[in-house]
């Protein structure tokens, strides 16, 4: 089995609401593994893109309180860098693709001006090096007229191309893991098939391991190795996707795949939502805080906090944290 080149233990991070301290994400713990796409997913506020923040060294501070036993990027214990030492490893070692590229990119500098800078600050390129370095990254992840691309301005650019841009930035110099937070988002079909294609095909060329942060069980479904269910802050369900899509275990992830239009069927077929409500961060209950959506839920689950075990016995391949789980997948149809 390959290396963990990202190791995350118990990382959790406040943030201050209306309602008082909230804990977002809490004492989330996983690894990525080298060569690896794996997606974390739940609906949208469950900590996602807060745990990719917390992961770059992104959360402002005193606003979001950060603590971890260790973010370790191979060798090096991110928590312990000052934020020098931070500013060198990101870019490098680590890279992320935000969720919207058009405020991502600056608008009053050029493509090539943002790429080149990347790349001469992170590779030490001259000038000339860097742009030809800009225009080789650009045709990697498909753009057909580099060139003028180099020239134009973010929002001269459609939606993909701004993406494929933001992926050729993150790739510039091969980091070790990229972070993708919702790449895929507000693009249409055919494009996101294209731009999940390049990261991929990216990853595999650089060696790169891929946190793929995502709601879209579509994405997963095409992309990932394995997933990270979250809700409010936990995961709550780690398999790989096969597993997951064929038998999952805790009843939130089964209620996510329910949720999901079939059209396989000749009859119309109701989407199955998922009952009430998910609880504001600062006022989450105790126990499993999936507990009051939950059929399966009883005294235990709102009183004692279940944590990750593995399933049938099959060590960290595949885990639930659920008091009551679904049938594993030894015993599903």
């Amino acid at each position: 089995m390959n290396r963990a080149v990202l190791s995350v233990r118990n990382l959790s991070v406040s943030v201050q609401t209306g309602l008082g301290l909230a804990r977002v994400v809490d004492r989330l713990s996983f690894s990525l593994r080298e060569g690896e796409v794996l997606g974390l997913v739940g609906e949208s506020g469950c900590g996602k893109s807060i745990t990719a923040a917390a992961l770059m060294g992104l959360v402002p501070s005193p606003a979001g309180i950060v603590t971890a036993d260790q973010i370790m990027l191979g060798d090096k214990n991110l928590v312990q860098l000052d934020e020098a030492s931070l500013r060198r490893v990101r870019g490098s070692e680590i890279s992320m693709i935000f969720q919207e590229p058009l405020t991502a990119l600056d608008p009053v500098f050029s493509i090539g001006s943002q790429l080149s800078t990347v790349i001469r600050r992170h590779r030490g390129e001259n000038r000339h090096q860097a742009r030809r370095s800009s225009v080789e990254m650009l045709e990697r992840v498909g753009m057909a007229d580099a060139h003028r691309i180099m020239q134009s301005y973010p929002h001269q650019l459609s939606g993909g191309m701004r993406q494929r841009v933001m992926i050729a930035m993150a790739m510039a110099c091969r980091p070790r893991v990229l972070i993708a937070d919702e790449p895929t988002t507000a693009l249409d079909v055919t494009t996101q098939a294209q731009v999940l294609e390049q990261l991929s095909e990216l990853g595999q060329s650089f060696g790169t391991a891929i946190l793929l942060i995502t709601h879209d069980l579509g994405v997963v479904a095409q992309a990932c190795d394995r997933a990270l269910i979250m809700y409010c802050g936990r995961i709550v369900e780690e398999a790989p996707v096969e597993a997951l899509f064929t038998a999952p275990t805790h009843p939130y992830t089964a209620g996510l795949l329910a949720a999901v239009p079939r059209i396989s069927s000749a009859q119309v077929q109701r989407v199955q939502a998922i009952p009430g409500l998910v609880p504001h961060p600062a006022a989450l209950p105790d126990g499993c805080h999936f507990a009051d959506r939950c059929p399966r839920a009883d005294s235990q689950c709102r009183t004692l906090t279940p944590q990750l075990q593995a399933v049938d016995g099959q060590k960290s391949i595949h885990r639930h944290a659920c008091h009551h789980p679904l049938s594993s997948p030894s015993h599903a149809h």
